[in-house]
């Protein structure tokens, strides 16, 4: 949990960042929609993975932006002098509490998102029922087929007016409503009502119904992460931006537009509400009567923004791609045994037992090699258990490398690590020995894949001695 909390705030910020920095290059406010709504795909990459993971669907690329060497600082390990890992005592109880207090606190934050979200839709509907609403006047009908023409609508969408001194607003979610302060409606000009009426049929007509409730589903999903605030900030100004420039390209000159937003402002009893357009404060205000009034942005060819798409999710991949081959211990394989050991006594499976001289199921590998020869971790994991057996393994270190597999190393002379020890690939874990049933100095070497053991050969990657 801790380790995708931490990619997905690592994710988040390099999408906010990339997304800021070709605002820079894409000035049209529609291109500047897709930077930010692929900013959130990028944000949602590390939960996806993680979800196609537990799910048994995993990508054809080696595992990215393993956190071992955060986790070794969290837990406090230190090196000794033969590179064996200090166990990490009560620090180790620390982390597990901080991971609690992380879930509890994503937790709380998507509750308390929830419950935003029901008072709001609780909130517009009672609101909706004190406003009164009437199907709109046939002169207002008529006015709105026009004004659904003119946006390029295939339909006219229902109008209704309210007793509000409001802006206009849509709600629905495909075909769309749209309501309209009849107060608001009666001190304006036939002209200044289609151009309110324009504007919110290009709403219907973009899809910003839909877009709007999946990017604050996105939103709210990952609101425990700091950027997304900002992206979500940037994705509603950007819509009434963009919409205002598609609505002035339908009615063909910005002086009407301007001037409409600018009467209906001064008419509706909240400066938060201006002019129909749902817009928050004077600022708001202000940053788009200048850009609707200034030079028009020269919108970049569609192959560009497809690249630009493509850069944006493609070079998180690739960083953390990176840095997953760079830091994963769990994908870097040494060798065994550190010795002049190039042969294996004795394999994998069914076999006749060397002092019982009857059939029997060999469970792992024998890899003969000097008395007191090091033995090594070949990856990254955690010391589940030392011990001794009585049933022939003798002294044994069992090491979880990954949460479905488990390398067991017995017939050792002594250990040279402790239970909850953390390593990384090539730090020695024993000394080989004979200190169970054998004939000779060996290691006895088995790997066990969810609970079942498998052939040590038939393990890609995994080499017993160093030109194996």
């Amino acid at each position: 949990m801790l380790e995708l909390t931490l990619m997905s705030l690592c994710f988040s910020f390099a999408g906010l960042a990339l997304a800021r920095g070709l605002e820079l290059i894409f000035r049209d406010p529609r291109d500047r929609q897709w930077l930010w709504r692929i900013a959130l795909m990028v944000t949602a990459l590390p939960v996806l993975a993680c979800a196609l993971d537990q799910l048994g669907l995993r990508l054809p690329i080696q595992p990215v932006l393993t956190l071992d060497g955060f986790d070794v600082g969290l837990t406090g390990q230190a090196a000794g002098t033969a590179g064996v890992a200090a166990a990490p005592v009560a620090i180790t109880g620390w982390s597990f509490s901080l991971e609690a207090c992380l879930m509890a606190a994503i937790a709380g934050v998507l509750v308390w998102r929830a419950g935003v979200a029901i008072f709001a839709a609780i909130s517009l509907t009672r609101a909706l029922k004190s406003a009164a609403p009437e199907p709109a006047s046939a002169q207002l009908c008529l006015e709105a087929s026009r004004a659904a023409a003119t946006a390029g609508l295939l339909h006219t969408p229902e109008t209704v007016e309210i007793c509000s001194r409001h802006s206009a607003f849509v709600t629905g979610l495909w075909s769309g409503k749209i309501h309209v302060s009849r107060e608001a409606m009666a001190v304006l000009t036939p002209a200044e009502r289609h151009v309110i009426l324009v504007h919110e049929c290009t709403h219907i007509r973009r899809g910003d119904l839909i877009w709007r409730r999946v990017e604050r589903a996105v939103c709210d999903l990952f609101a425990w992460l700091p950027p997304v605030w900002f992206a979500r900030a940037r994705l509603e100004a950007l819509r009434e931006l963009a919409c205002d420039r598609e609505a002035i390209a339908q009615l063909g000159t910005p002086a009407p537009y301007a001037r409409t937003l600018i009467k209906a402002a001064r008419f509706l009893s909240s400066p938060a509400a201006a002019a129909a357009f749902n817009t928050k404060g004077n600022q708001s205000m202000k940053t788009r009567i200048l850009a609707m009034t200034g030079p028009k942005p020269h919108s970049k060819p569609r192959t560009m923004a497809a690249l630009t798409a493509l850069a944006l999710i493609a070079a998180p991949l690739a960083v953390a791609q990176i840095a997953g081959d760079a830091t994963s211990g769990s994908s870097i394989y040494t060798s065994v045994v550190v010795a002049d050991a190039h042969k294996i006594s004795s394999r994998f499976g069914t076999r006749t037992d060397p002092i019982s001289e009857k059939i029997a199921l060999h469970k792992g590998v024998d890899v003969p090699a000097e008395l007191g020869a090091p033995v090594t971790a070949p990856a990254a994991g955690v010391v589940g258990h030392v011990g001794t057996s009585t049933a022939g393994y003798g002294n044994y270190v069992k090491l979880k490398i990954a949460e479905d597999t488990i390398l067991i190393f017995a017939q050792l002379e002594e250990a040279s690590v402790a239970e909850g020890d953390i390593v990384q690939a090539g730090d020695v874990i024993g000394l080989v020995g004979m200190s169970g049933r054998a004939t000779g100095p060996h290691l006895h070497f088995e790997v066990i894949v969810d609970g079942e053991n498998v052939d040590p050969l038939g393990v890609e990657g995994l080499m017993l001695f160093p030109d194996a």
